[in-house]
Formats: C-alpha cells, structure tokens, sequence
C-alpha cells in the first residue's frame, strides 16, 4: 500500500508540475496568436478544392521558391523586384515571435515522453503519460497553426512581388529548372531506427522485427494519408491566383487530422516496439532517464535564441538577470 501511494503522489505531482507547463504554453500562444483556428469555410470550399486538386503538384512547397527567386543568380527578378523581395524575407526574419522554433519546443515536450511512454507498464502511469502526450500534441497543432498563418502572409507578401507574368511562368513550371524545390519533411516509416538510436540492439531480435514487419505494413495507410494531405497543400500554395487565407485557413484546419495521426502512429509503434523487443529492466529505464535529459538539453541549445520566452515561461530557462 505504501510502495502504491508513492506512486500516486508521484503522479499527481508530475501531473500538477506538467498542468502549469501546459498552462504556461497556452499563455503564450494566447499573447501572440496571429488568428483564430476558427473560420467558416467559403460556400465554395469544396468546389474550389476540387479545381486546385487538379493542377499540376509543383513537387515543392512555396516558401522554397521564395529563397530562390531572391538569389540574384536565378535570374527572374529583376533588381528592384530583387529589393522588395529581400524586405519580404527581412520582414519575416525580424517577427516578433519565430513561430518555427517556438512550435519546435512544443514539439519536443511531447517527445520527451515517447520513451517514458514506451517503457510504462503500469496502466495507471501509461494512461497519465498518454494524457499529458495528448495534451502538448493539442497545443503542438494550436503553434503548428499560428506558424501556418505566419508562412501563409510571408507567402502572400512573395506572391505580390511578382509580375503577372511570372506568376504565369510559375504556376506552368516553366520556371522549374531555375528554382530549387523541397517538399520538406518526409514521414517514412523510421520507428526502428528511432528506438534503436536510443536504445541499441533489442533483446529479442525475432520479436522486434515481427513488431517492426507489422508497423510497416499499417504505415502505408498512415503515410497515404498524410502524403496526400502535404500534395493538397502544395497545390494550395500555388493557388494564391484563386484562392484567399480563410480558404487556405479551412483547408489547414480540413487536413490538420492527418498529421495529427501520423504522430499518434509513431507514439504507438515506438511504444510496441520497445515491448516487443526489450527487456523493461532498471538498467533500459536508466537508459531512458539519461536520453530525455539529453533531449532536453539539446532543445534548450538548439532553440534559445528564437524560443528563450517561451523557454523561460516552461521553466527550462532561468528568467532573465534583471528578474532575477
């Protein structure tokens, strides 16, 4: 009895410490959330939808494009184009908040208990990690979409430099050739590797390949999905000519689920792999312990510069001297 009430208290003090964490994030979005995640959908969403699904996928999303015409050697703009351009991305470098790198340590908080998750074998302290996963993926979404709006406008402040002429060329592909292109980042199935990263070789190797057999065979439905879903929003991207930010704005929110289930499909197979094929022995939860620590600390160095506010308000900074 006593060894259970530890536990709880364990819990409940974890819960609470992770209650003002969360508390805190959603302070922050709130302060400098750009828009409301609510809008109603034009009466034409789907119709509209259907014409820019049936462009041509430029195979790149457009903030790269962006990057590209402002290199004087691609040889598109001209110089005072070339000027505008530039203030564009100035302006979007200098933004009171880098939603990229404030998304990113929302991001990691719900990383930081992947493992702890996968190791749980209590069902009351894998329901509690689960609930709090779920909760920092909620907000994770709530930055996504701020960051979203954020690349929406800078997008659209691009798009005006252009010439109509050029749009022309671009959404043909007639500037393909010129432009560098990235679809950014790919969602393969690459759960082995993560779990091995971390923790070496499984103790059961034929268990852990069965796991793995599995995982990759329901991956495909998962990384269809979210597939399709990034292509749908490349074509929108190209679309500013018949398409304004409420549609994109419906469109995110219409789609928002499929990465939503991409990360949920991870949690699980990180999670299924590790029972499969380890033994949950003190030595792996030590093991454990020492890896979040470190992601922790790598989060901290890697997003300090951009995300030191939101750092400090989650307690992973101390505040600044003058508060101190």
């Amino acid at each position: 009895m006593k060894r259970l009430c530890l536990i709880t208290w364990v819990w409940v003090v974890a819960l609470n410490a992770d209650e003002a964490k969360l508390s805190e994030a959603r302070a922050f979005l709130a302060k400098h959330q750009l828009r409301e995640a609510v809008v109603t959908p034009p009466t034409n969403f789907e119709e509209l939808r259907k014409r820019i699904a049936a462009r041509r996928d430029p195979g790149t999303k457009f903030g790269t494009v962006v990057f590209s015409f402002a290199r004087p050697g691609t040889g598109v703009l001209d110089v005072d184009q070339l000027k505008q351009m530039e203030e564009v991305i100035a302006a979007r470098r200098d933004s009171p908040v880098n939603w990229h790198d404030v998304r990113n340590v929302v991001r990691v908080q719900a990383m930081l208990l992947l493992f702890p998750h996968a190791l749980a074998t209590d069902a009351g302290e894998l329901a509690t990690i689960r609930e709090e996963w779920n909760a920092w993926t909620d907000l994770r979404q709530g930055f996504m979409f701020q960051e979203f709006v954020a690349q929406e406008r800078f997008q659209r402040a691009a798009w005006s430099v252009l010439t109509s002429g050029q749009k022309e060329q671009l959404l043909s592909g007639a500037l393909d050739a010129k432009l560098k292109k990235s679809t950014g980042h790919s969602r393969g199935f690459f759960a082995d590797r993560i779990v091995q990263r971390a923790l070496g070789k499984p103790d059961h190797s034929e268990a852990f390949e069965a796991a793995v057999m599995d995982w990759r065979v329901r991956w495909e439905g998962v990384q269809a999905a979210e597939q399709e879903a990034a292509r749908l929003d490349r074509q929108r991207e190209f679309a500013m000519d018949a398409a304004d930010e409420d549609f994109a704005v419906a469109a995110w929110t219409a789609d928002a689920g499929a990465v939503r289930a991409w990360a949920e499909a991870e949690r699980d197979a990180i999670r299924d792999l590790v029972q499969a094929g380890y033994d949950i022995d003190p030595d792996l939860r030590a093991k454990v312990t020492s890896l979040v620590e470190e992601q922790r600390a790598e989060m901290i160095n890697k997003y300090q510069e951009h995300g030191g506010e939101l750092l400090r308000r989650l307690g992973e900074l101390p505040p600044p001297p003058d508060n101190q």
